[in-house]
């Protein structure tokens, strides 16, 4: 079985040879930029640089998909026209923001996937990634949602009030953030993207009230969801809230469902267990409650990318990966091990193996 059956039998679930072990964004960057002996910068604005780090990542990580354009949230609002501030060793920041009255909005264009911004080169290099190994690995697309365009073209705080003063200017930005990622779906799996990965970390109680969410956000995520299903590829619905509504998420029914944490509230009340006090130390859900009690989807998650990634041992890292494997056996639907967000850049490559040696060694 390929890496590429593989992810496709985890999410049908479906028997594996071994769990799947994915790859969020571009994790432990530092080790595989010193390998190429080449900067952030030169690797993440060229559509060859893209798809080279990525190929080099699986070859020294053993996972098994690659993904562009990585943990960056504005390529989308870069392509409606905000300015961007360009890191040397990171992802850019937007500077300022492009919707600031009514008026704003109504000259608003919607982006062309191949001609705007970065989006021709995150095309380019999902081509250039489906020639080299599209055969044998998923290849996935990353999207940020339309909430998530709309503070970046408006500003995070300013879209928080206008959902309780001026909700109707809220839903016109939506409506053309929306059409974008319709649009930019169906570009990214005409060049070679298997599924489309959307960044709906609003989606929590750490940002907005579950109504709220439901309106501003669920409402926008679904034809986008069935898009990706329409033109045959799947969707991971990814949410690293620290208070996801998972309920909401789960409920539009993605083929896959990614998260950092679980909701903590529920987990409390139904298991007298406390999942932010356990994911602050190295070792993180020892019992995995937040895998065991999401049913009837693929998940994708969740090593505490941070705590154990980064600042555990081997062990450590191998302890949670293994936590989590274990409890994804007790539920219904597929599982995919991964690490919650997006592993920190100067994170150990041993840490990174760790991840490797869990799959391989647990016996499906």
């Amino acid at each position: 079985m390929n890496a590429k059956n593989r992810f496709q039998a985890a999410i049908n679930n479906e028997e594996l040879d071994r769990v799947p072990l994915g790859y969020l964004f571009f994790g432990a960057a530092n080790t595989v930029l010193s390998e190429l002996n080449m900067s952030f910068k030169e690797v993440y604005y060229s559509s060859k640089g893209m798809a080279k780090a990525q190929l080099k990542a699986l070859e020294m990580f053993g996972h098994d998909n690659v993904n562009v354009p990585w943990g960056c949230l504005n390529v989308e609002a870069e392509a409606f026209g905000s300015q961007l501030d360009i890191k040397e060793d990171n992802y850019p920041i937007s500077k300022g923001h492009i919707i600031n009255t009514p008026g704003d909005i109504d000259e608003l264009s919607i982006p062309i996937p191949e001609r705007n911004g970065r989006m021709p080169l995150v095309l380019d290099s999902l081509k250039l990634l489906n020639t080299e190994v599209g055969e044998t690995n998923p290849i996935i697309g990353f999207l940020s949602s339309p909430a998530v365009i709309a503070t970046e073209i408006r500003g995070f705080e300013n879209i928080l009030m206008d959902t309780i003063r001026e909700p109707k200017f809220v839903h016109k930005i939506l409506n053309k953030t929306s059409k974008l990622c319709e649009n930019y779906v169906a570009s990214m799996m005409e060049n070679g993207a298997h599924g489309i990965m959307i960044e709906n970390s609003g989606s929590g109680a750490d940002v907005f009230s579950p109504p709220s969410a439901e309106e501003f956000i669920k409402g926008y995520n679904n034809p986008i969801l069935k898009k990706i299903n329409k033109l045959g590829g799947y969707s991971i619905l990814y949410n690293s809230s620290a208070m996801p509504f998972i309920d909401q998420d789960v409920s539009l029914h993605p083929d896959v469902y990614s998260f950092y944490m679980g909701d903590p509230a529920a987990i409390m009340e139904k298991y007298k267990w406390d999942c932010h006090k356990f994911h602050s130390k190295i070792g993180a859900c020892s019992k995995r409650f937040c895998i065991s009690m999401i049913k009837d989807v693929c998940l994708m998650g969740n090593v505490d990318h941070a705590n154990n990634m980064f600042n555990g041992t081997y062990k450590d890292t191998y302890n949670e990966a293994m936590n989590c494997i274990r409890s994804s056996r007790d539920r219904e639907g597929g599982f995919i091990l991964s690490t919650g967000c997006e592993i920190p850049f100067d994170t150990p490559i041993k840490n990174m193996l760790a991840l490797k040696d869990a799959v391989t060694d647990f016996k499906i």
